[in-house]
């Protein structure tokens, strides 16, 4: 198990990074797939630097951790998802629920929970030790 979450830690990296790509260098077809638009250059700036910038915080922090298989490295990967996943919550409170704001809060809880669950593993100390 130690080993198949330090794979799956690593691969919500690589897709983290995979996720970086669309926000940097094809910021026109993320209204209709994300629902942002950028309306100024000010706007494509702030997309690649708060979106595709938070996405590439989550990948290089988790292939960190899943390469020294560090529960430091892989608190601060949680931390992310973490608040934006809060961002979240606050917007549903203010702004009120929205069909298209559930499949990224279901992401974000899915990525927490597998992260979670591999700092719960490398959390636990061998017996004897």
């Amino acid at each position: 198990m130690q080993a198949a979450s330090r794979i799956w830690v690593a691969l919500i990296g690589f897709l983290s990074i995979l996720s970086v790509f669309p926000h940097w260098f094809a910021i026109d077809k993320l209204a209709d797939e994300r629902g942002v638009q950028a309306v100024s250059l000010v706007g494509m700036a702030n997309i690649r630097a708060d979106i595709g910038g938070i996405f590439l915080a989550i990948g290089l922090l988790a292939l960190i951790a899943a390469y020294r298989k560090n529960t430091t490295w892989l608190l601060a990967t949680i931390l992310v998802p973490a608040s934006a996943l809060l961002g979240r919550f606050v917007s549903l409170g203010i702004d009120g629920y929205d069909p298209g704001a559930m499949p990224p809060i279901i992401i974000e809880i899915v990525v927490l929970a597998m992260l979670g669950l591999a700092y719960r593993l490398w959390k636990k100390v061998p017996e004897g030790l």
